[in-house]
């Protein structure tokens, strides 16, 4: 960036010297736009990003949500087994 910053200067000066900086000055001012320009798309994409983070936390939370009521419905499922399964046996299985 330093040997950028002295060329830039070296060439300001030489159009300084032949009277007219204006395309450096305009040069700068395209650079300055279009760094504003890109820091905007940064913060743009930042946020973005801060956004699909607290998505996916909200996700993986349902996930689990999600997973613990099926551990539990599949207890429910396993319990009404054993129970069938321990009437059979102490009933015999009257079909």
């Amino acid at each position: 960036m330093g040997s950028e910053k002295a060329l830039l200067f070296g060439v300001l000066m030489a159009c300084n010297m032949a009277g007219d900086t204006r395309p450096v000055l305009d040069a700068v001012r395209a650079v300055v736009v279009e760094n504003e320009q890109l820091k905007q798309e940064v913060d743009s994409l930042k946020r973005a990003l801060a956004e699909a983070k607290e998505k996916a936390a909200e996700s993986r939370s349902r996930l689990r949500e999600s997973e613990e009521k099926w551990a539990r419905f599949l207890e429910e499922i396993t319990r009404y087994g054993k129970m069938a399964e321990d009437s059979d046996k102490t009933y015999g299985n009257q079909d």
